[in-house]
Protein backbone atom coordinates (compact mmCIF):
# COMPACT_ATOMS: atom_id res chain seq x y z
CA UNK A 1 0.00 0.00 0.00
CA UNK A 2 1.97 3.47 -1.23
CA UNK A 3 0.23 5.18 1.82
CA UNK A 4 1.81 3.13 4.45
CA UNK A 5 5.37 3.56 1.87
CA UNK A 6 5.15 7.52 2.89
CA UNK A 7 7.05 8.87 6.41
CA UNK A 8 5.50 8.43 9.22
CA UNK A 9 5.63 12.74 9.79
CA UNK A 10 3.95 12.40 6.39
CA UNK A 11 1.37 9.97 7.59
CA UNK A 12 0.26 11.69 10.51
CA UNK A 13 -0.61 14.66 8.45
CA UNK A 14 -2.65 12.82 5.88
CA UNK A 15 -4.40 11.61 9.19
CA UNK A 16 -5.22 14.45 10.25
CA UNK A 17 -6.64 16.05 7.58
CA UNK A 18 -8.99 12.75 7.14
CA UNK A 19 -9.82 12.67 10.31
CA UNK A 20 -10.87 16.41 10.73
CA UNK A 21 -14.50 17.84 10.34
CA UNK A 22 -16.66 20.33 10.86
CA UNK A 23 -19.27 17.99 11.35
CA UNK A 24 -20.42 17.31 15.05
CA UNK A 25 -19.30 14.38 16.22
CA UNK A 26 -21.20 12.33 18.66
CA UNK A 27 -19.58 9.55 20.94
CA UNK A 28 -22.20 6.88 21.49
CA UNK A 29 -22.27 3.91 23.53
CA UNK A 30 -22.29 0.41 21.48
CA UNK A 31 -22.74 -1.86 23.82
CA UNK A 32 -19.81 -2.15 26.22
CA UNK A 33 -17.83 -0.08 24.42
CA UNK A 34 -18.04 3.72 22.97
CA UNK A 35 -17.56 4.85 19.05
CA UNK A 36 -17.71 8.46 17.49
CA UNK A 37 -20.28 9.26 14.97
CA UNK A 38 -21.11 11.77 12.76
CA UNK A 39 -25.02 10.75 13.20
CA UNK A 40 -26.40 10.69 16.18
CA UNK A 41 -28.87 7.24 16.74
CA UNK A 42 -30.18 7.84 20.71
CA UNK A 43 -28.58 7.17 23.97
CA UNK A 44 -28.14 3.69 23.98
CA UNK A 45 -27.87 1.80 20.01
CA UNK A 46 -26.17 -1.73 18.94
CA UNK A 47 -24.62 -0.19 15.90
CA UNK A 48 -23.53 2.84 14.67
CA UNK A 49 -21.32 4.08 11.16
CA UNK A 50 -18.18 4.61 12.95
CA UNK A 51 -16.93 8.14 12.12
CA UNK A 52 -13.09 7.07 11.67
CA UNK A 53 -12.96 4.07 8.62
CA UNK A 54 -9.18 4.30 7.77
CA UNK A 55 -8.24 2.03 11.24
CA UNK A 56 -10.63 -0.90 9.22
CA UNK A 57 -8.32 -0.94 6.50
CA UNK A 58 -5.55 -3.29 7.88
CA UNK A 59 -3.85 -3.65 11.15
CA UNK A 60 -0.90 -1.38 10.58
CA UNK A 61 -4.01 1.82 10.05
CA UNK A 62 -5.75 0.44 12.97
CA UNK A 63 -2.53 0.48 14.84
CA UNK A 64 -1.99 4.09 13.91
CA UNK A 65 -5.27 5.92 13.51
CA UNK A 66 -7.66 3.76 16.09
CA UNK A 67 -8.80 6.84 18.27
CA UNK A 68 -7.63 9.71 16.63
CA UNK A 69 -10.58 11.09 15.71
CA UNK A 70 -10.70 11.89 19.02
CA UNK A 71 -7.73 14.27 18.97
CA UNK A 72 -8.63 16.01 16.19
CA UNK A 73 -12.54 17.09 17.01
CA UNK A 74 -14.27 17.73 20.01
CA UNK A 75 -16.74 15.15 20.66
CA UNK A 76 -20.10 15.25 21.65
CA UNK A 77 -22.16 13.44 24.28
CA UNK A 78 -25.91 14.12 23.94
CA UNK A 79 -28.49 12.16 25.89
CA UNK A 80 -30.95 13.08 28.99
CA UNK A 81 -28.31 12.33 31.58
CA UNK A 82 -25.37 13.86 29.62
CA UNK A 83 -23.00 14.30 33.18
CA UNK A 84 -23.70 10.85 34.08
CA UNK A 85 -22.59 9.30 30.77
CA UNK A 86 -19.73 11.10 31.09
CA UNK A 87 -18.94 9.94 34.12
CA UNK A 88 -19.05 6.59 33.00
CA UNK A 89 -17.27 7.27 30.04
CA UNK A 90 -14.15 8.91 32.23
CA UNK A 91 -14.38 5.93 34.47
CA UNK A 92 -14.38 3.10 32.21
CA UNK A 93 -11.72 4.52 29.71
CA UNK A 94 -8.61 3.56 29.38
CA UNK A 95 -5.99 6.30 30.34
CA UNK A 96 -4.43 5.66 26.43
CA UNK A 97 -8.34 6.15 25.01
CA UNK A 98 -8.49 9.51 27.58
CA UNK A 99 -5.10 10.74 26.77
CA UNK A 100 -6.28 11.21 23.15
CA UNK A 101 -8.99 13.35 23.58
CA UNK A 102 -9.07 16.96 23.58
CA UNK A 103 -12.10 18.20 24.23
CA UNK A 104 -15.87 16.67 25.12
CA UNK A 105 -19.27 18.83 25.04
CA UNK A 106 -22.06 17.63 26.64
CA UNK A 107 -25.20 18.44 25.99
CA UNK A 108 -28.86 17.83 26.34
CA UNK A 109 -32.23 17.31 24.51
CA UNK A 110 -34.05 20.17 23.72
CA UNK A 111 -35.98 21.58 26.62
CA UNK A 112 -40.00 21.80 26.89
CA UNK A 113 -39.58 24.85 28.69
CA UNK A 114 -36.63 27.68 29.09
CA UNK A 115 -36.65 28.03 32.68
CA UNK A 116 -33.89 28.50 35.30
CA UNK A 117 -32.46 25.07 36.10
CA UNK A 118 -28.93 22.96 36.20
CA UNK A 119 -29.66 19.68 34.44
CA UNK A 120 -27.74 17.71 37.18
CA UNK A 121 -27.60 17.24 40.60
CA UNK A 122 -24.36 19.01 42.44
CA UNK A 123 -22.97 15.71 43.59
CA UNK A 124 -22.92 14.39 40.11
CA UNK A 125 -21.58 17.90 38.76
CA UNK A 126 -18.34 17.72 41.91
CA UNK A 127 -18.08 14.16 40.77
CA UNK A 128 -17.27 15.06 37.12
CA UNK A 129 -15.07 18.08 38.72
CA UNK A 130 -13.10 15.65 40.01
CA UNK A 131 -12.50 13.49 36.61
CA UNK A 132 -11.62 16.99 35.19
CA UNK A 133 -8.60 17.65 37.75
CA UNK A 134 -7.64 13.92 37.33
CA UNK A 135 -7.41 14.51 33.55
CA UNK A 136 -6.14 18.17 33.50
CA UNK A 137 -5.89 18.01 29.51
CA UNK A 138 -9.23 16.99 28.50
CA UNK A 139 -11.68 19.99 28.24
CA UNK A 140 -14.95 19.63 29.31
CA UNK A 141 -17.72 21.96 28.38
CA UNK A 142 -21.26 21.54 29.59
CA UNK A 143 -23.79 23.29 27.79
CA UNK A 144 -26.59 24.24 30.16
CA UNK A 145 -30.12 23.28 27.79
CA UNK A 146 -32.31 25.60 29.14
CA UNK A 147 -29.56 28.89 28.77
CA UNK A 148 -30.21 30.03 25.04
CA UNK A 149 -32.51 32.34 23.29
CA UNK A 150 -35.21 30.28 22.76
CA UNK A 151 -38.01 30.56 19.72
CA UNK A 152 -40.68 29.30 22.12
CA UNK A 153 -40.98 32.53 24.23
CA UNK A 154 -42.09 35.93 23.13
CA UNK A 155 -39.96 38.17 21.23
CA UNK A 156 -39.50 40.56 23.99
CA UNK A 157 -38.89 37.75 26.80
CA UNK A 158 -36.34 36.04 24.87
CA UNK A 159 -33.02 38.47 25.63
CA UNK A 160 -34.63 39.00 29.14
CA UNK A 161 -35.08 34.88 29.93
CA UNK A 162 -31.36 34.53 28.41
CA UNK A 163 -29.98 37.51 30.89
CA UNK A 164 -31.43 36.23 34.07
CA UNK A 165 -30.69 32.76 33.55
CA UNK A 166 -27.03 33.68 33.26
CA UNK A 167 -27.59 35.46 35.83
CA UNK A 168 -28.43 32.63 38.00
CA UNK A 169 -25.79 30.56 36.86
CA UNK A 170 -22.88 32.88 37.57
CA UNK A 171 -23.97 33.04 41.10
CA UNK A 172 -24.81 29.31 41.60
CA UNK A 173 -21.83 27.73 39.28
CA UNK A 174 -19.12 30.39 40.20
CA UNK A 175 -20.49 32.65 42.88
CA UNK A 176 -19.98 35.13 41.17
CA UNK A 177 -22.53 38.33 41.30
CA UNK A 178 -24.46 39.67 38.41
CA UNK A 179 -27.54 40.64 39.95
CA UNK A 180 -26.70 44.14 39.30
CA UNK A 181 -28.57 42.95 35.38
CA UNK A 182 -31.98 42.45 36.78
CA UNK A 183 -34.41 44.62 36.21
CA UNK A 184 -37.57 45.90 37.72
CA UNK A 185 -38.86 46.76 41.29
CA UNK A 186 -38.87 43.07 42.00
CA UNK A 187 -35.64 42.56 41.17
CA UNK A 188 -34.64 42.30 44.51
CA UNK A 189 -37.07 39.52 45.48
CA UNK A 190 -35.66 37.29 42.30
CA UNK A 191 -32.64 38.26 43.92
CA UNK A 192 -33.46 36.38 47.13
CA UNK A 193 -35.49 33.33 45.07
CA UNK A 194 -32.28 32.65 43.36
CA UNK A 195 -29.61 32.47 45.87
CA UNK A 196 -32.10 30.28 48.32
CA UNK A 197 -32.69 28.33 44.89
CA UNK A 198 -28.78 27.73 44.45
CA UNK A 199 -28.28 27.17 47.77
CA UNK A 200 -30.79 24.36 47.91
CA UNK A 201 -29.17 22.73 44.84
CA UNK A 202 -25.76 23.10 46.30
CA UNK A 203 -26.90 21.57 49.24
CA UNK A 204 -24.26 19.87 51.38
CA UNK A 205 -21.44 20.89 48.66
CA UNK A 206 -19.23 23.44 48.61
CA UNK A 207 -18.49 26.14 45.85
CA UNK A 208 -14.90 24.87 44.94
CA UNK A 209 -16.39 21.51 44.12
CA UNK A 210 -16.97 22.76 41.11
CA UNK A 211 -14.02 24.71 40.55
CA UNK A 212 -11.34 22.90 37.40
CA UNK A 213 -9.65 25.06 35.06
CA UNK A 214 -10.81 22.73 32.40
CA UNK A 215 -14.65 22.62 33.20
CA UNK A 216 -16.65 25.13 31.86
CA UNK A 217 -20.26 26.27 31.36
CA UNK A 218 -21.76 27.52 28.07
CA UNK A 219 -25.32 28.71 26.72
CA UNK A 220 -26.92 25.49 24.54
CA UNK A 221 -26.20 28.32 21.82
CA UNK A 222 -23.23 29.91 20.61
CA UNK A 223 -24.36 32.57 18.66
CA UNK A 224 -25.28 36.08 19.50
CA UNK A 225 -28.22 37.22 18.04
CA UNK A 226 -28.66 41.43 18.53
CA UNK A 227 -32.02 41.26 17.18
CA UNK A 228 -33.14 40.05 20.53
CA UNK A 229 -31.76 43.24 22.02
CA UNK A 230 -32.90 45.81 19.57
CA UNK A 231 -36.34 45.93 21.38
CA UNK A 232 -35.00 47.21 24.34
CA UNK A 233 -36.03 50.42 25.32
CA UNK A 234 -33.50 51.96 28.44
CA UNK A 235 -30.09 52.18 26.29
CA UNK A 236 -28.06 51.39 29.43
CA UNK A 237 -29.78 48.26 29.81
CA UNK A 238 -29.45 47.45 26.44
CA UNK A 239 -26.06 48.12 26.48
CA UNK A 240 -24.97 45.81 29.68
CA UNK A 241 -26.98 43.17 28.68
CA UNK A 242 -25.69 42.94 25.28
CA UNK A 243 -22.16 42.92 26.72
CA UNK A 244 -22.96 40.34 29.26
CA UNK A 245 -24.95 37.95 26.62
CA UNK A 246 -21.56 38.17 24.16
CA UNK A 247 -19.41 37.65 27.10
CA UNK A 248 -21.04 34.68 28.51
CA UNK A 249 -21.42 32.95 24.91
CA UNK A 250 -17.97 33.78 23.78
CA UNK A 251 -16.30 32.57 27.39
CA UNK A 252 -19.26 30.91 28.89
CA UNK A 253 -19.74 30.99 32.59
CA UNK A 254 -16.27 32.08 33.92
CA UNK A 255 -14.84 32.43 37.61
CA UNK A 256 -15.60 35.78 39.63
Amino acid sequence: MQLLQLSGEVRNKIYEFSLSTDAVLYLLRVGNRYSVSETFYGELTTSATEFNQLKYVCRQLHRETARLEARFNDVTILDADSVSTCLYFFTSSSHRNLALLNTIVLRYPEPREHVVEIPCSAYHLALLTDLCRSNPKVQVKLKIPTFGFSSKLRPNHIARNFIYIGVYLDWALRGKDSFYLLEGSDSRHVEEYYKEDADDWRGLVQMEAFQAPNLSFWPSEQQYVQGHFDDIDVEDKKEKWSASARKWIVEGITSA
